[in-house]
C-alpha cells in the first residue's frame, strides 16, 4: 500500500527533473499551429520609423511558416531582395513570448536571429534583432539606431 501513496510523489519529482511542462508546451503548440501559413507585412518599423504604405507595397514581405521550418522573402517589382529559410523555435513561456530563426539559407546563413512574438485579433506581430545578435528584442518598438525590425503581419487566405 506504500508504494501506490509513493508513485504520485516520484512522478512529480521526475516532471520537475526534467523540465517537462505541459502547460507550456501546450501554448507553444497552440502559438505553433496558428501560425502555419503565409503572412504578409502590413505594418511595422524600423530605426524608431514606420513604414509607410509605399515602402510596404514595394517590399512586399512575406513570412510563411510549415510545420517548425519557415520561409522569408522579401521582393521589390518581382526582384528578390532578400530571401531566407530555416527552423523556428518558439519560448511561449518567455514574457513577452520569444522566438529564434535558425537560418540556413541566404545571406544570414547560419545565423541566429532573437525575437519577440504575438498572435492577437488576427494579426502576428513580430520583433526580431538583426541576425547573429546575442540580445532579444523586449518590446515590439524600435530606436533610431537600433539592430531590430518590428512587423505587424496579416494572414494571407
Amino acid at each position: 500500500m506504500k508504494a501506490c501513496s509513493f508513485l504520485p510523489l516520484v512522478v512529480g519529482v521526475a516532471l520537475c527533473l526534467t523540465g517537462a511542462n505541459p502547460a507550456k508546451e501546450d501554448q507553444a503548440k497552440k502559438d505553433k499551429d496558428q501560425m502555419q501559413g503565409t503572412w504578409k507585412a502590413v505594418g511595422g518599423e524600423q530605426d524608431g520609423k514606420e513604414f509607410t504604405e509605399d515602402g510596404l507595397k514595394r517590399g512586399n514581405m512575406k513570412i510563411t511558416f510549415k510545420g517548425d521550418r519557415y520561409s522569408f522573402e522579401m521582393t521589390d517589382n518581382q526582384e528578390k531582395l532578400h530571401q531566407e529559410e530555416g527552423k523556428v523555435k518558439l519560448h511561449a513561456d518567455k514574457k513577452p513570448k520569444a522566438i529564434d530563426f535558425l537560418i540556413e539559407t541566404g545571406k544570414d546563413k547560419g545565423k541566429t536571429q532573437l525575437g519577440i512574438y504575438e498572435i492577437k485579433d488576427g494579426q502576428f506581430n513580430l520583433c526580431v534583432a538583426e541576425a547573429g545578435e546575442t540580445e532579444r528584442p523586449t518590446e515590439f518598438k524600435t530606436k533610431d539606431g537600433g539592430p531590430t525590425a518590428s512587423f505587424v503581419m496579416k494572414k494571407q487566405e
